[in-house]
Parts: structure tokens; sequence; C-alpha cells
């Protein structure tokens, strides 16, 4: 991966920009390979800009220190995690029974348990302080706030969402408990719960995350 922070003239200012904004998704997705690939202990600002492709001074251009990093890496994760459940919300219906839940569930489902490049933010935040969390936080208490005004009971909401992100949690531990099959059947088992049909995508047919922590729309 290679990513060069172009000069240009005043009048080359937004696309000067938009490749300052690129190189810095680079660097995000480099810590994400090197986390996947190396573990959590070997996130460096020196093994990040050699992934990357860009100088050391490029790296820090945007990320002056492993803790700025560090929080990026989480806010990247939680904003893809959200949009990812926005556009399931937006496929189920918002107004349709349970879809908050169901958009979670969907999410999931999607998700490629292989893909270690997803849990790469969260296992270097774990693997360094539990206070980058406060984003994730946040948002999963704003979503059991949610569930209260739901139309699914606010146990059966609670008991989707804990299994939901249980399984999460073991594949993001690499403890998968489930075959293939059996995860698909347990999370469209859950969507049945949810007011859904059982209906869910497969497995790794799309982007998605190990947790499911956007607020949902009721």
């Amino acid at each position: 991966m290679t990513t060069e922070l172009k000069q240009g003239s005043a009048g080359a200012r937004g696309a000067r920009g938009n490749v300052r904004a690129n190189a810095r998704d680079d660097i995000l997705a480099a810590a994400e390979e090197v986390v996947a690939a190396l573990g959590a202990q070997a996130l460096t600002l020196d093994a990040v800009y050699r992934q990357a492709g860009v100088s050391k001074g490029g790296l820090l251009y945007h990320f002056p220190n492993k803790e700025a990093l560090l929080h990026a890496m989480v806010d990247r994760y939680v904003t893809r995690c959200f949009a990812q459940e926005t556009e399931f919300l937006r496929e189920i219906g918002e107004d349709a029974r349970g879809a908050g839940s169901r958009a979670a569930i969907a999410q999931l489902a999607a998700d490629d348990p292989g893909a270690d490049r997803l849990s790469a933010a969260l296992l270097a935040a774990v693997a360094t302080d539990l206070e980058y969390l406060a984003p994730l936080r946040d948002l999963v208490r704003q979503r059991f706030e949610a569930m209260k005004q739901s139309d699914v009971p606010f146990e059966t909401a609670a008991i989707i969402e804990l299994a939901v992100n249980g399984l999460a949690l073991f594949e993001l531990l690499r403890l998968p408990p489930l075959t293939p099959e059996d995860r698909h059947q347990v999370l469209a088992t859950l969507d049945r719960m949810a007011g859904g049909s059982g209906d869910l995508p497969e497995a790794g047919s799309r982007p998605s995350s190990p947790l499911n922590p956007g607020p949902a729309k009721r």
C-alpha cells in the first residue's frame, strides 16, 4: 500500500484535502492490518507508517502519538458499524416490527467471522486500555435505552442483543462455538424472535463488524 501526499497550488486545495483524507484512511487501514496480522502488541507507529507506505512525518501529521491513532481506530470502527447497521435498517424498514434488533442480527449474519481486520480496532483498544472503548460503551448504553421504546418487549430485545453480542465476542476472541450452518440457524432464530422471517444474508455477503453498537432508530 503506497500513499503519497501531493503538493499543490492554492487552487488545488480541495484535491489536496481529499488526498490528506485518503492518507488518513490508508493509515488507519494499515493499523488494522498490522493488528490483524501480528497482534495488538505489534501496533507501533513505526509498524504502521511502514505498512501504510507513508513517511513517519506523514503519519505524525495525522496522528501525533499512538493514543491519537487508537482513538481514531475506535471512532472509525464505530462510524463504520453504525453506517452498516443504518443500511440494514433501511432495507428492513425503520417502522417494521423489531427493526433495530433485526438490523443488528442481519449485520452480524452478513459478517465474515474470519475477517480479522474488522476486529483489529477493538483488539488494539482492549489490549491497551479499556477507556479507548468509551465511544462504543456510550452507543451500547443508548441502544439499551432505545429498547425500552421498542415494539418488542424489552426482555426479549435484551436477550437478543446479549446473544448477538455474545456470539460476536466469541468470534472477536477467535473462539467460534458454532459451525457456519449452526451460526446461521441461531441468528435466523433470533431474527424470528424479533419479528422477522429468519431470512438473513449469508456470512461474508457484505462487509460488517463483530459487534453492532449503533443506536437503533425506532
